[in-house]
C-alpha cells in the first residue's frame, strides 16, 4: 500500500488549529481544580468526577509532563473520559512552579521542583490518603501513570512507596533515581519511542534534553524493575503499529505470580509523545494500553 500524499501546509495549519479548539473545549468542560494542604504548601489536583461515588473506586494518579498541567493532560490523553467509562477514579495532580513551567521532583529531573527538592512523594501520599479517608478511593487498588517527567515521578513513587501501588505505567520516561532505591518491584507497563530526542531510549543526553544529567536507558529501567519482581523475558515480538504506521514491538516479562509483571512497548522511530489511535480506533493507543494493564492488575 502506498502512502498518501503529504498534506498541503494550509491544511496542516487548519488541522492543528482544529485540534487546539477541540482540546480547549474539552479542558473547559472539566471540573475545577481542588486544593490540598501538604505541610506548608498548597497543592492542586483535578478529579475526574465531581460527585462522590456510591462506593470507593480504583484510583489512578495521572502525572503530566514538565511544562504541562492537569487539565491539558486529562484532555489530550482522554484518560479522564476513558477512565470514568471503565470505572476508575482519575486524579490529576499538578506539579510545582510557575504556570506553564510546572514540574516534578523525580530525582535528577526536572527544573524548579528538583532544584528546590520539592517533596512530591509526600503530596501523592497525602492525596491518596485524603481520597481514601473521604470514601472516594479504594486503598487496595491504587495505580500511577505518568508522561515524561511525570513518568519519572511514577517510577520514584514505585521506589519509595511500593506498598501503595498495585501497578504503574510510564510513557516516554525513565527511572531517574538510583536503581538501588527500588527495594520492591511494582508491575510495570513502559511505552517509549526509539527515536525520542528528549528522553533517549538508549539513555544519555538527547538533542532536546532539558536536563544536563544523562538519563538512564529504557533497558536499564526495565531490567531494574523486572529484577525486583523476579521476572524473566517470556516473549518478544511484534505488536502492531501506531496510527501513523510506525512498528511497535512488545517485550513481556513474567514472574511466577504474574504473567505480565513487566511489559515494554517499543515504538520504532517513535518520538517523545503519548501515542493515540486514529478516529477509527486503529493504531497503538497509550491510554487504552495503560487502563487495560491496570484492569489486568486488579483495577
Amino acid at each position: 500500500m502506498t502512502q498518501s500524499a503529504a498534506l498541503h501546509p494550509s491544511t496542516t495549519r487548519l488541522l492543528a488549529a482544529c485540534l487546539v479548539v477541540v482540546l480547549f473545549t474539552v479542558e473547559a468542560a472539566l471540573p475545577p481544580l481542588h486544593e490540598l494542604k501538604v505541610g506548608s504548601a498548597t497543592r492542586r489536583y483535578l478529579l475526574s468526577q465531581q460527585h462522590k461515588p456510591a462506593r470507593p473506586l480504583p484510583l489512578v494518579l495521572a502525572l503530566h509532563g514538565a511544562n504541562g498541567d492537569a487539565r491539558e493532560f486529562a484532555a489530550s490523553t482522554a484518560l479522564d473520559s476513558e477512565g470514568r467509562r471503565l470505572g476508575f477514579l482519575l486524579a490529576f495532580p499538578e506539579g510545582s512552579g510557575e504556570k506553564g513551567a510546572l514540574s516534578w521532583n523525580a530525582g535528577d529531573c526536572c527544573k524548579t521542583a528538583s532544584r528546590r527538592d520539592v517533596d512530591d512523594i509526600a503530596f501523592l501520599r497525602a492525596l491518596v490518603a485524603d481520597l481514601v479517608a473521604r470514601g472516594w478511593a479504594d486503598p487496595q487498588r491504587v495505580f500511577v501513570v505518568g508522561f515524561s517527567n511525570g513518568g519519572m515521578l511514577a517510577y520514584r513513587l514505585a521506589a519509595e512507596a511500593p506498598a501503595l501501588l498495585r501497578a504503574m505505567a510510564a510513557v516516554s520516561a525513565t527511572l531517574d533515581i538510583d536503581p538501588n532505591e527500588l527495594s520492591l518491584g511494582v508491575p510495570l507497563l513502559h511505552i517509549h519511542g526509539s527515536a525520542d530526542t528528549l528522553v533517549p531510549y538508549r539513555g544519555g543526553v538527547g538533542p532536546r534534553s532539558s536536563n544536563p544529567a544523562p538519563y538512564p536507558s529504557v533497558s536499564s529501567s526495565i531490567a531494574s524493575m523486572a529484577g525486583r519482581l523476579d521476572a524473566r523475558l517470556a516473549d518478544d515480538g511484534r505488536a502492531g503499529r501506531t496510527a501513523d504506521g510506525k512498528p511497535v514491538s512488545r517485550e513481556r516479562y513474567a514472574s511466577a505470580a504474574d504473567g505480565e509483571a513487566v511489559v515494554l512497548l517499543r515504538i520504532a522511530r517513535g518520538g517523545h509523545d503519548w501515542p493515540r489511535s486514529d478516529n477509527r480506533g486503529r493504531g497503538l493507543d497509550a491510554t487504552r494500553e495503560v487502563l487495560r494493564f491496570f484492569q489486568e492488575h486488579g483495577g
